[in-house]
């Protein structure tokens, strides 16, 4: 054991200590962030480590602080606790399925395993919820997010963000709308919130914000992007816009001579004197009030070629998202890696629309469709070696078949080094290609057209493949 085991193991204790100070979240990171760099070390991965910090050091001595607090945590009611041990014992147990390798488990084994894996095998429940709460804390890393709305002032924060594509935030409005409505006030009999509950809420939370139909394209586009816990929240906030529009619908032909700012303060006045009563769930129960001749059909706003127009407006930031929110037993690292894939994607797929040949052949359209397709895998998400690496280097392959440009060839060069090495190297080796393909690109603007036919041995058909993987 080395000296910067020794210190993320003390680490992972001070997230165990009771008498410290110290907030959920602030333990989640110390817990999270020690875990995976202790996997990084077991990878070989060191060479930012300093001199003295792989010095080496005696194991029983570097264990003995995290041992003592495992074993003074055992009984704890402390929740906060609960969970850092919760990650602990799952992610220890069952290291690949959080995006670690299972060297980690070997490093724990003598030590650790006994202490706290043992104590139970630990529910389902347990290990979603824990994979939850890690998806959380990349999420936080990525987009520098601490609260993920959890602290928001009113659901207009959710609004903003679904049509920015930002979906990890868009995605917690039910789970805003639930911890708001469960507190012993507008909940007196502690009444567990479901659907049916959530509905009317979500509703009237959003009748406070400037949400309109044509935001059903972007939520229907979070909707069919996303699965698991996402695509229900999502699912959630659709029905609560389809609750509003039907309460406003039906409020609008109460009072048909007053106009729709009047229709929505009248909603939201009625919020208001709802929430005012003694037990504001208990007199939900039967939902907002509206006939079913009151139904607005909304489907017009979510046609395919508005959802279209709406991914194609913030792939970017769409793209980001669901890079965090559906890649599978990812580390943070593996996130920020394919964030980087993301980057030089749509880079090319910007140099191909901003350059078309005056007569595009159906090579150009191939390669375009290819690049977009590449989008789209990383949407998708799956296991990085099993889904992502294979769906686009199939991709990869067909724009090198279609006859790429000179400029193009930095792009599949790049790609090419994803699929060949891991994160740290494709960091410190490709930095200087980027730079020099770069500087190649710019100095032949206007001399050769992107069209320009030169084909990229690195793909050809010819060549043997030789099993390139993405070795954690």
């Amino acid at each position: 054991m080395i000296k910067r085991e020794q210190e993320l193991l003390e680490q992972i204790a001070r997230a165990l200590t009771i008498d410290e100070n110290i907030s959920k979240e602030a333990r989640l990171d110390l817990v999270f962030s020690a875990l995976f760099e202790i996997d990084k070390i077991q990878k070989g991965q060191t060479e930012q480590l300093s001199k003295d910090r792989l010095e080496g050091v005696n194991s029983e001595t570097a264990t003995e602080v995290l041992l003592k607090h495992i074993a003074a945590t055992e009984k704890t009611d402390h929740s906060d606790i609960q969970a850092v041990r919760s990650i602990l014992k799952e992610m220890i147990k069952e290291p690949q399925l959080f995006g670690l390798s299972p060297k980690t488990h070997s490093f724990f084994l003598p030590f650790a395993v006994i202490s706290i894996v043992s104590k139970g095998e630990g529910a389902a429940s347990e290990t979603d919820t824990v994979l939850l709460q890690k998806r959380e804390w990349i999420t936080s890393k990525v987009f520098s997010t601490q609260d993920l709305g959890a602290k928001a002032e009113n659901a207009q924060v959710f609004v903003d963000a679904l049509r920015q594509g930002n979906y990890t935030i868009a995605s917690k409005l039910a789970r805003w709308v639930s911890e708001k409505y469960s507190n012993e006030k507008l909940n007196p009999r502690n009444k567990d919130l479901g659907a049916d509950n959530l509905f009317p809420l979500i509703a009237y939370e959003l009748a406070h914000t400037d949400i309109g139909a044509p935001d059903m394209a972007a939520l229907m586009h979070m909707y069919d992007h996303t699965a698991g816990d996402t695509q229900y929240a999502t699912s959630l906030m659709f029905s609560g816009v389809q609750n509003m529009f039907n309460r406003l619908s039906a409020l609008q032909k109460e009072y048909p001579n007053e106009d729709s700012l009047q229709i929505l303060a009248r909603m939201r006045i009625e919020h208001r004197d709802f929430l005012s009563t003694n037990d504001p769930i208990k007199s939900l129960e039967g939902g907002l009030q509206f006939k079913e001749e009151d139904r607005v059909n909304l489907t017009g706003h979510y046609k395919q070629n508005k959802i279209t127009a709406f991914a194609e407006k913030n792939r970017d930031a769409i793209t980001a998202n669901l890079i965090v929110l559906n890649t599978k037993e990812a580390s943070l690292e593996d996130i920020n890696t394919l964030l980087a894939v993301k980057v030089q994607i749509i880079k090319y797929i910007n140099c191909l629309e901003t350059n078309p040949p005056e007569k595009p052949k159906r090579t150009y359209i191939n390669r375009l469709e290819a690049a977009n397709q590449m989008l789209d895998i990383l949407q998708k998400g799956g296991t990085i070696q099993d889904d992502i690496i294979p769906a686009i280097k199939a991709q990869a392959n067909i724009i090198a078949n279609n006859k790429p440009g000179f400029k193009e060839l930095g792009f599949l060069g790049w790609i090419q080094s994803f699929f060949d090495k891991y994160k740290p190297q494709i960091s410190k080796e490709t930095s200087e290609t980027l730079e020099a393909i770069d500087s190649i690109v710019d100095s032949k603007k206007g001399e050769l057209p992107v069209e320009e036919l030169i084909s990229h041995p690195l793909f050809s058909d010819n060549q043997e493949d030789e099993g390139t993987h993405y070795v954690p």
